[in-house]
Parts: structure tokens; sequence; C-alpha cells
């Protein structure tokens, strides 16, 4: 459920087509509204590596090995075409100056660049509190269900019918009924919400 963007709209939207009538469902929006509201939530783009011709400056990779080098973590990414066998370039990597890889094309060797660049910022950063929003949602959802399966079982729950017939469907039995028809309606609409955010209803 992570890939759903946190925008207002969609948090307004999970509270209407979901169910206010807990507080844990009204916490979990307030907990992802609070979030925008503080400028998180929002997913986080890793800005592209930016290529440069080897200069001169002393962190620079050797100019006359080098065709690409670009700034990184601890290091620089360096492509070259310093090897006379196997693939024609070859990618050093930013954290280790002496390990590589090899790889057909610059722009293989680029994106690999940028991907290894991508997950060592990721791994680095702790998700906001409105970033596991929509997934703690999710979490009610199955919460809930569980909760009405186990109120289902119960004792005012079972024999519904005979206890029709014979006249003992009472207030407290009624109450159980009407409490696990709650938690149902909280299942269903917190899953419809999500399902219709993510275009899985028609």
């Amino acid at each position: 459920m992570s890939d759903l963007p946190l925008t207002r709209e969609n948090i307004e939207t999970l509270r209407l087509c979901g169910s206010s009538t807990t507080a844990e469902f009204d916490a979990l929006c307030a907990l992802a509204l609070k979030g925008l509201d503080a400028g998180e939530g929002k997913p986080v783009a890793v800005k592209p590596l930016v290529w440069r011709k080897p200069t001169d400056h002393p962190k620079d990779p050797d100019a006359d090995d080098t065709l690409f080098a670009a700034d990184g973590i601890g290091g620089v990414y360096a492509i070259s075409t310093w090897q006379k066998v196997g693939p024609p370039y070859l990618l050093w990597w930013a954290h280790d100056p002496f390990d590589w890889a090899g790889f057909d094309s610059i722009d293989a060797a680029k994106a690999a660049a940028q991907a290894d660049y991508e997950t060592r910022i990721r791994s680095a950063l702790i998700p906001s509190p409105a970033d596991g929003a929509v997934e703690a949602l999710a979490k009610e959802a199955a919460s809930a269900y569980g909760r009405y399966l186990d109120k289902m079982q119960s004792w005012e729950c079972l024999g519904e019918d005979a206890k029709l017939k014979e006249g003992s469907f009472g207030a407290r039995e009624l109450k159980a009924h009407r409490e696990a028809s709650e938690l149902l309606g909280i299942h269903r609409g917190i899953h419809k919400a999500l399902a219709t955010l993510k275009g899985d209803t028609p």
C-alpha cells in the first residue's frame, strides 16, 4: 500500500470512504495530515548525478584514463575505457575506488552509478510518520476484520436463529451484532477507499 500518494485529497477520501467511527481510524488520518502540514510524507526524489569531464582537481581520477566523473557519497564515480579486454566501459564505484564493474555502454554505466547512488542515499533516510500512514490504515482494516470474526464467534452472536425463535434474542445480542457490523464496515470501508485511490476499482 505504500505506493499510494499521501496527498491531502487522498487522506480526506480515506476518511470519507472509510469510517470515522473509531478513534484509531481518526487518529491515523490526523497523523497523515499532520505529516503533510509539517512537510513530511512527500515522495523523496534523489537528484541525478552530474557527470563531467575529469579535471585536474585532486579528487578527480586521472583525466587520461577517465571519460566521465560524478561526485558520489564518499568519493567519485568514474567511467573509463582503461582495460583492453572484456566490456568496453568500466564504472569505478564512489565508495571504493579499487572496485569496478564492466558495461557495454556509457549509458548503462551511468544508470548503474545512479542506482547505486540512490540506494545509498535512501538507506540513510528515516521514514516520516506520514510515510507509514497508509500501511497503518491497512493494518487497521485487518485488525477490524479480526475483531469482527471474534465478535461473530462470541456467545451473543452464535445461534441467532434459535434465539430469535425462542425469544431470547435481547439487547445484549443486538448490541453484539451491531458492534460486529460496525467492525465489518470499517474493514470494508478502508479497503474500498484504498482500492479506489490505487485505481483498482472500475
